[in-house]
């Protein structure tokens, strides 16, 4: 049995001997053709792969599908040999089948190992050929032979401009074009155009991107192919194009029908239109020739085509045994109608599934104009255009998935948090999935989801603690088969875990290893330090795990005094999202009035009754409305107490705010009166929308917040003068320095963090 070291070792001996013979196929290692070692290890490969049945770990998409359907139709259109008429040339036919099998073969092999490559690795070995490549060209144009290069010895590598073809000057000035191992300067050209893409894409250090750059560069401009230098100049504007109309997706779509479209038509009607022949070179003039012979043969048999090298055989009637230098008219010639369609349908699908990676939509363009000149159908590099850069496609999206367990999204700061962060996750390309235990039946208001968050529902509701335990012992299988069936593509590179019960049903589950759970209040909350028994339960369902605590305060009382491991407990700020704070807060609101604001959820923790105590106090409703923002067990009694009062028509109850930011944004002050918070997600909002700020500075989270010159207006929580003094400071005087907090709690900063903390090995 091969084991998994060794059948890495060779699939990855494999890949290089793909690309390095890719991109320097006429190099020959002591006189041995590296093709000849290529094939018989990638059939070891895949007879392997086959019988251990590798391929059941991948998923094969519908491109995937086109394309193994493609060259399956390559070997059935050969039937037509039975009956073109044609004169077959043995050696010739075999040689190319031969090519077209080690392509097969390795399009099988990519795809049935496709979990095990990884794109880096793909590019370095496209890199280190390119440099082989290089030198070579260096090596010819200095007038070395192709025995002294060590190629193969029948080929020219440095073609040279003549009376009657002057095409070969390069962009030097040199009269000649060297192709060195790729055996031709077009096709160097556009291998070495593989090299530019790959350091783009690679992890090397930017002064080692900068001198491959420029080293494939420069070598670019010795091989020079003009056809390559328009099809990139037309895929920039066309990229350009697909990126400004990022927000249309059908428009793009129906764009890419048109792209190819109109590239095989040009293809296919451009050698009959006879006066275009006389602005053509002397080798195109050729051309054009051979792609009105290819239309005769397809006229032939234009359904399934003559089969491979058919075209050979019927231009060789007529002149002499060559390619029809159109992969166009080699398909539909050979291929008939059914090949040219399958190949356009595969174009369409890659095009449409890389519109989001610039750098592969880009030399997917160019490769379709790249096939206008030449065939391409049984060359290696073809399969780095149909298969690798799909198998880029996916590894990029690897760990692009992000999974939060929480008990609901329903209003709460908690809950808040979780969607900022899944905003900026899908900001950044992220698939983001959402595991409720319930969606919270008693309180149907929460946030603005985005539609692309996916959600799955426990329906876990029940109110006494105890049977919610058990229920979500009992859904233990059910989450970890909606996890292990989200995973099968790709792991979730980021999993958090907030609040208690979700917590607990995060530690049961089959990422109770793998989670960072969210601390979003003090452990005091929950239960006493003193309590033996909550201390042994914490450490049973923390210890050794990664925690994140909202806030430093936080930190040091899970550390001090609950003695939790200080090596796994980071303090990560709550995230606010800047833009959509931006573009909410100018929101117009029913309120004339001057108005103090306090925004929370009705608890004992808000202190909701000290505000009002301060705002009658004080006086403030002289000049003010006090407006609430939030619902909670403990509203009415507040609404009895403004009642008792009297100063009812002073003191507004707004309810649940879906956009608390335009009230935020428009009130005099906001004041936080909590007996204790843990990170007052409240405090960072206001002072996203510029909002004077007077808080207790209760355990934790408002010292945090409120530094520097700021800080003078934390109060001693239960010092009612104290209030009033500083909030009749603060409404008439507030410094306007630069919150200090509010770089740490971008989103983008604090997503970072995440995944920094969650790749952190402890």
């Amino acid at each position: 049995m091969m084991k998994k070291n060794y059948k890495l070792t060779l699939l990855n001996i494999y890949l290089f001997l793909f690309i390095f013979t890719m991109i320097n196929r006429e190099f020959l290692f002591w006189g041995v053709d590296l093709r000849f070692v290529l094939l018989p290890l990638g059939i070891i490969l895949l007879i392997y792969g086959v019988l251990k049945r590798e391929y059941k770990s991948s998923k094969i998409n519908s491109s995937w599908k086109l394309i193994c359907l493609f060259y399956i139709w390559i070997f059935i259109s050969n039937i037509s040999w039975l009956w073109n008429g044609f004169e077959i040339n043995s050696i010739k036919f075999l040689n190319e089948m031969i090519l077209i099998i080690n392509v097969f073969v390795s399009i099988l092999n990519i795809w049935i190992y496709k979990s095990m490559i990884k794109s880096e690795y793909i590019n370095k070995c496209i890199i280190f050929s390119c440099l082989v490549l290089v030198l070579s060209m260096i090596l010819v144009s200095c007038g070395f032979t192709a025995k002294q290069i060590s190629a193969s010895p029948d080929q020219p590598y440095k073609y040279t401009s003549t009376e009657i073809d002057s095409g070969h000057r390069n962009i030097y000035g040199w009269n000649f074009r060297p192709a060195g191992y790729a055996s031709d300067p077009n096709y160097a050209t556009m291998l070495l155009l593989f090299g530019l893409i790959a350091t783009l894409k690679s992890k090397y250090k930017k002064i080692s991107k900068i001198i491959f750059l420029i080293v494939f560069l420069m070598a670019i401009g010795m091989s020079f192919s003009k056809t390559l230098v328009l099809a990139c100049c037309f895929g920039f504007l066309y990229l350009l194009f697909v990126r400004i109309m990022k927000k249309h997706p059908s428009i793009i779509k129906a764009t890419n029908v048109l792209l190819i479209l109109g590239i095989v038509i040009s293809a296919l009607a451009v050698p009959k239109i006879s006066w275009i022949k006389s602005y053509m070179p002397y080798t195109m003039k050729t051309r054009f020739v051979m792609w009105n012979s290819a239309n005769e043969l397809f006229e032939k048999s234009p359904i399934i085509g003559s089969g491979i090298t058919s075209f050979r055989s019927y231009f060789s009637e007529k002149q002499w045994y060559v390619q029809s230098h159109n992969t166009y008219w080699q398909v539909l010639s050979e291929l008939g109608i059914i090949g040219i369609l399958i190949l356009c349908f595969i174009f369409y699908k890659l095009l449409n599934d890389r519109k989001n990676n610039p750098l592969n939509f880009f030399i997917t363009v160019v490769f379709l104009i790249f096939m206008f000149d030449f065939e391409t159908i049984a060359l290696q590099f073809i399969v780095y255009i149909l298969c690798l850069c799909s198998l880029e496609e996916k590894s990029q999206k690897k760990g692009k998935k992000a999974l939060f367990m929480i008990n609901s999204l329903s209003n709460g700061g908690a809950e808040r948090v979780c969607i900022n962060m899944a905003n900026e996750l899908i900001t950044r390309n992220y698939a983001v999935d959402f595991i409720l235990l319930g969606c919270n039946q008693e309180n149907k208001l929460s946030y603005e989801i985005n539609p692309s968050i996916h959600i799955y529902d426990l329906k876990i509701n029940e109110k006494n603690k105890l049977k919610k335990i058990i229920q979500i012992l009992q859904a233990i299988p059910k989450v970890n088969s909606i996890i292990s069936e989200n995973e099968k593509e790709e792991q979730y590179e980021l999993i958090t875990s907030h609040l208690p019960m979700s917590n607990i049903l995060t530690r049961v589950s089959c990422v109770k290893d793998r989670a960072i759970y969210v601390f979003h209040s003090n452990i005091s909350h929950y239960g006493s330090k003193k309590n033996i028994l909550f201390k042994i339960g914490l450490h049973c369902i923390y210890g050794n795990k990664k925690i994140v605590t909202v806030s430093e305060g936080v930190r040091q009382e899970s550390i001090k005094d609950y003695k939790m491991n200080k090596k796994y407990i980071k303090t990560i700020y709550n995230p606010i999202l800047l833009e959509e704070i931006q573009k909410k807060e100018n929101e117009t609101i029913d309120l004339e009035n001057k108005y103090i604001l306090l925004v929370g959820r009705f608890s004992k923790q808000k202190r909701q009754d000290r505000m009002i105590d301060i705002f009658y106090q004080g006086k403030f409703y002289e000049n003010y409305k006090l407006v609430f923002c939030g619902t909670g067990e403990l509203e009415e009694e507040m609404k009895q107490k403004v009642h008792q009062l009297n100063i009812q028509n002073h003191v507004i109850f707004l309810g649940w705010q879906s956009n608390i930011y335009k009230w935020m944004k428009n009130a005099s002050l906001l004041v936080c009166t909590s007996d204790n918070e843990a990170f007052p997600m409240t405090l960072i909002e206001a002072i996203g929308c510029n909002t004077r700020i007077v808080s207790s500075n209760c355990k934790f989270g408002p010292d945090e917040i409120l530094l520097d010159e700021y800080s003078q207006f934390l109060v001693e929580t239960d010092n009612m003068n104290q209030y009033i003094q500083k909030m009749q400071q603060a409404l008439e005087s507030y410094p306007t320095a630069q919150w200090s907090i509010i770089e740490k709690c971008k989103a983008s900063n604090v997503i970072d963090s995440y995944l920094k903390f969650m790749n952190e090995e402890l």
